[in-house]
């Protein structure tokens, strides 16, 4: 992405673009590790053509769209609780907004008394997730 990016054009602009990287810009990337000649090294116009005709088109997009949307009804409920007075009320909240910047702004700025709806992961889950926060060996076994 960062070559196409840089305005490479087609599978062989790809490929130079990668041989042009520095040995800290392909560890960077994950490039292929040679142990023989303890080098990384740039995947060619094959292998870059095989893998992109390979993958799916749409799924990038697709992705970015839904952090796109995700961030936006981040952003909507901030505006939507910022004048209301919630403090010590019961707030029921979805799973999206124990995100790391909504969390803090409902606990420490609204202080709500926070409620969750019940989620079978999440209950089954909650025991072994307390219990290795303070004891890793405590967890509950799993079948």
């Amino acid at each position: 992405m960062a070559a196409v990016l840089a305005r490479a054009e087609s599978y062989t602009a790809i490929a130079e673009w990668g041989g042009r990287l520095t040995q800290a810009q392909l560890k960077r990337t994950r490039a292929r590790f040679d142990p023989k000649t303890k080098r990384y090294g740039a995947p060619t116009e094959p292998t870059i053509r095989r893998a992109l005709q390979g993958a799916d088109g749409h799924a990038p997009g697709a992705a970015i769209d839904a952090w796109l949307l995700v961030r936006r009804a981040l952003k909507r409920l901030r505006r939507l609780l910022q004048e209301v007075d919630i403090a010590g009320k019961v707030a029921t909240t979805d799973p999206l907004h124990t995100q790391r910047e909504t969390a803090p702004f409902l606990v420490e700025e609204k202080k709500p008394s926070i409620s969750s709806p019940p989620s079978k992961a999440i209950n089954e889950n909650s025991a072994m997730l307390l219990s290795t926060r303070t004891s890793p060996k405590s967890a509950p076994k799993t079948a």
